[in-house]
Parts: C-alpha cells; sequence; structure tokens
C-alpha cells in the first residue's frame, strides 16, 4: 500500500512562460508527470503538453494531492479534457487500490481537516470563502468577523496563506468551504462583503496615483464579486451601480476597458429605471465605448444618460 503525507501547502506554481528546461526541474511540475507515469507508462513531458501540464499545476496551486489525483486520469482522459475538469472539486478521485482511502478523494482530504477544527475556526474559515483573489485582515475581520489571531491559527493549519499582508485560500478549499456557507446561509457575509467594497470603491474615487491603482486592481475580484451579488438583486441593483460608477477611473484611466465594458453589459441585461445611478452608469458606459472606438454606441449611451437626468 503506498501512502504519502501531505498538507494543503502546495508547491511553487509555475509560470506558464516557464521553458521545458526549467518545468523539468519544478516540483510540481515533476510530481504531476512522475504519478501520471504510473498509469500511463512512456509519458514524457514534451514542448507540445508543457502549457497543459503548466496550466493543470496552476489550477491545483501546486497542490501535492491535488497533483497526484489529477494524475490518476491521465491514462482515462486527453490533457484537454483534464484542463477543463480541474476546476470541479469533486473531479479529484481516485480508484487506484494501492492509495489509502483517505486520501482516494480531496474532498474526503478536506472534510477530514474541517472535523478538526472548532465551531469558531469552521465559522470564520466557511465566510472567509466569500473574497476573490485574496483579502487583507482588515475586510477578514469586518466581513467574516476573524481577528487577526483567527487568521494565524488557519495559517498554522495550513488552510490559509499569507503573502504581503495579503490572505489567500486555496481555490479547491474554497470551493468546499463556500459550500459549508451556503448550507447554513451566505446571505448576510454576501451583503457584507459587497457593502465594505462598495464603501472601499468610493473612498477610492477621488484618489490617483500608482498606489492607489495598485490597490484596486487588487481587489478586482473582489470587487466583481460584490458588483455581481448587489446587481442579481433588484433592491440592491442601484448598489451595483454606484460600485460601477466609483470604479470608473480604473476602468477608463488605468486600462481596464474591456473588463468595464463587460460588467455594463451585465447590468443592461437588466431593466433600466429613472434613478441618478443608471444615468451616471450611462454616461460611463458611453466613455467607455468611446475609448474603444465605437462612437455611434457611445453618443446612444450618452442619449439615454441624459434622458435619465431631464
Amino acid at each position: 500500500e503506498e501512502e504519502w503525507i501531505y498538507t494543503l501547502e502546495g508547491f511553487a506554481v509555475p509560470s506558464e512562460n516557464l521553458s521545458l528546461k526549467d518545468a523539468k526541474l519544478n516540483d510540481a511540475v515533476s510530481l504531476l508527470v512522475e504519478r501520471a507515469r504510473k498509469v500511463k507508462p512512456g509519458l514524457t513531458l514534451t514542448q507540445e503538453c508543457l502549457p497543459f501540464v503548466l496550466k493543470m499545476c496552476q489550477l491545483v496551486e501546486g497542490l501535492p494531492l491535488g497533483l497526484e489525483l489529477a494524475a490518476s486520469w491521465a491514462g482515462a482522459l486527453t490533457r484537454e479534457q483534464l484542463v477543463e475538469k480541474l476546476a470541479d472539486l469533486d473531479f479529484f478521485t481516485t480508484s487506484l487500490r494501492n492509495v489509502p482511502q483517505r486520501q482516494q478523494s480531496l474532498r474526503w482530504v478536506f472534510e477530514d481537516s474541517w472535523k478538526l477544527l472548532s465551531p469558531q475556526e469552521q465559522n470564520a474559515l466557511s465566510q472567509l470563502s466569500v473574497f476573490r483573489g485574496g483579502f487583507t485582515s482588515e475586510a477578514a475581520r469586518d466581513i467574516a468577523g476573524a481577528s487577526f489571531m483567527m487568521l494565524a491559527r488557519l495559517v498554522d493549519k495550513s488552510l490559509l496563506r499569507v503573502s504581503e499582508g495579503r490572505y489567500y485560500q486555496h481555490a479547491l478549499l474554497q470551493q468546499y468551504t463556500g459550500e459549508k456557507l451556503a448550507l447554513k446561509g451566505s446571505g448576510e457575509t454576501q451583503h457584507r462583503h459587497a457593502e465594505y467594497f462598495l464603501r472601499v470603491a468610493e473612498a477610492m474615487k477621488t484618489k490617483s496615483g500608482a498606489e492607489i491603482f495598485k490597490h484596486l486592481e487588487t481587489d478586482l475580484g473582489n470587487f466583481h464579486h460584490a458588483y455581481s451579488w448587489l446587481l442579481e438583486r433588484e433592491e440592491t441593483r442601484h448598489r451595483a451601480l454606484a460600485l460601477f460608477c466609483h470604479l470608473s477611473k480604473l476602468f477608463m484611466s488605468y486600462g481596464y476597458v474591456r473588463e468595464g465594458r463587460e460588467w455594463v453589459k451585465a447590468a443592461l441585461a437588466f431593466p433600466s429605471d429613472v434613478s441618478w445611478q443608471w444615468a451616471d452608469a450611462l454616461h460611463v458606459a458611453g466613455s467607455l465605448a468611446r475609448i474603444q472606438g465605437e462612437l455611434s454606441q457611445a453618443r446612444e449611451l450618452y442619449a439615454q444618460s441624459r434622458e435619465l437626468w431631464r
């Protein structure tokens, strides 16, 4: 019987531009290829398959057991199919008989880790799943009620990682803890998250400079998640539009025009009203269209905005 000891920390994640020579020296790549050879003998790392191997390592964020379980499917699925399925937590299983039962499923590993947590740790970890792209200790405190000491305990247990003052939850673990949050109701946590990042965006809209841009860019995933959640609810849709307008400088001045227009497209799928938030959002949308040279659409959006202001 083969058994390895795994933590929820990952190997260094290889960049997508890694050369074949350097990839062969990367721990995550080496583990994936080595384990894949157990079910597909003769497999070699070539330039042709390198992009897929690097993508797999990135999708599991270098998590050793994730790499192990993904590799166990190398004989049954094409590399394209493997990459497609790696975003799903429940894909990470294996039927290999020489692997202990508790290591045959990534969900099983997460469940074992979850049972070892105190109720307070479980509550904090599940609420932290609401973040996208990491978070600060201040945001964790205000949204999830997680103190600095709680974050430190979760880092010690390898359930969070910290880098340059920001905390991150592994994407696959986040799927699991997000399910836990959904079971007890995520509405209040989602609302606190949305309102927190709405306040952050509002505070930043009158400022400028590289530091402000970096702050906004770092939390773009959180802003988008907050925007989507607010937009989906009729009673908070005006708040989503306000968030969009607060971020207009990021969209127009810092190279995020395409993202801004995608946000607009999502908003336009819903019925508009006569609020000032809609008027402002349509004006920003017109400016974004103008920047991309779509002058006819820009004029139309500007006209709709002026009509609402009358």
